[in-house]
């Protein structure tokens, strides 16, 4: 048998789903995400998208495309901001539920919905769109629990929040596209992370750009 490492062919195969284009128009994951300035940056066409995320995200897709079966993306749109809800299941009761999937590389042992609250944020502002407070959160653990042998786990949340809670990060949302808009016009870059949220300066494809 002979072996031949194909590297061109990988290049090709990477590049073919590549989408530098900046998606249009201001989306909740966008308001979500917990640095501002790189959505500012990614918005403007200023970052390259690098194999390693585009992979992951070809990963996410593979995830949602399994999990959703039949059911597909559901595009929201209030106050100027646009939510794609990946899928509706219905829940216990008989009750359409928000369903949003993850994948990731964190320990199924980290409490994500906790440590990760930009997730709640991101349901929250598609339960707002839909006009509930009850949402599914699928997460698949790419790398288990971290611990030999590292093999993938999924765990499933269900998340119910108060008409406040739903409300209140809706307005928070809107102050963040407030933010990114006059940015996005008077082209001055917003803050940086969110407060404790510093570590996503680390692998930021933003950074060749980023001055903050």
């Amino acid at each position: 048998m002979r072996v031949r490492s194909r590297d061109d062919l990988a290049r090709a195969l990477i590049d073919r789903f590549r989408r530098d284009e900046p998606r249009p128009g201001v989306h909740v994951s966008d308001l979500a995400n917990p640095c501002l300035r790189r959505v500012y940056y990614t918005k403007r066409g200023m970052v390259e998208t690098r194999d390693e995320d585009l992979l992951m995200w070809l990963a996410g897709m593979g995830h949602h495309s399994l999990m959703e079966g039949k059911l597909r993306e559901i595009e929201l749109e209030d106050d100027g901001i646009t939510g794609t809800i990946d899928c509706l299941e219905r829940g216990d009761a008989g009750e359409m539920t928000v369903v949003e999937f993850k994948t990731t590389r964190a320990s199924a042992d980290k409490d994500v919905v906790t440590e990760y609250n930009w997730w709640s944020q991101q349901i929250m502002g598609y339960c707002h769109l839909f006009g509930s407070n009850i949402a599914r959160l699928y997460v698949l653990h790419l790398m288990g629990s971290w611990s030999p042998p590292t093999e993938p786990a999924l765990k499933v949340y269900e998340l119910e929040f108060t008409e406040n809670e739903v409300a209140g990060n809706w307005g928070r949302l809107l102050a963040r596209r407030d933010v990114l808009l006059a940015s996005l016009r008077q082209e001055k870059p917003p803050v940086g992370p969110n407060e404790g949220c510093r570590w996503a300066c680390n692998r930021c494809a933003a950074k060749e750009v980023c001055h903050g």
